[in-house]
């Protein structure tokens, strides 16, 4: 067993509608994939998940600036213990905030999902 977690961008509605005509394809578009990023997985826990979510275990996990902006902070603070298997987790985690940023910015939707 392991954990897999990734970060989807929604399908816009006229994106949503094109994929209707081909059901085959998902609903939504890979921004990041991490394995076993335990540090990452705690922090959404701590810091994105609902006060009423036991359990998000394959569940959507919607991320917005101000989750993104802690994140970023957190990072730079040293917050995150880097025990994934990234050889340069700092930088990985910072390209991630940079692309979410990007993609908020331009109004889409990203949510995060781990499966454990």
């Amino acid at each position: 067993m392991g954990l897999d977690q990734w970060v989807y961008r929604e399908y816009t509605p006229a994106e949503r509608q094109c994929a209707d005509a081909f059901p085959d394809i998902d609903k939504g578009e890979e921004v990041w994939y991490w394995r076993k990023n335990h540090s990452l997985n705690e922090w959404i826990c701590h810091n994105a998940c609902p006060d009423d979510m036991m359990d998000f275990n394959c569940e959507k996990i919607y991320l917005y600036e101000k989750e993104i902006e802690e994140l970023f902070f957190d990072l730079v603070k040293g917050k995150l213990n880097p025990n994934y298997g990234c050889t340069d987790y700092q930088e990985d985690m910072l390209q991630f905030v940079k692309r979410a940023k990007h993609l908020l910015s331009k109004g889409h939707y990203l949510y995060y999902l781990a499966w454990w």
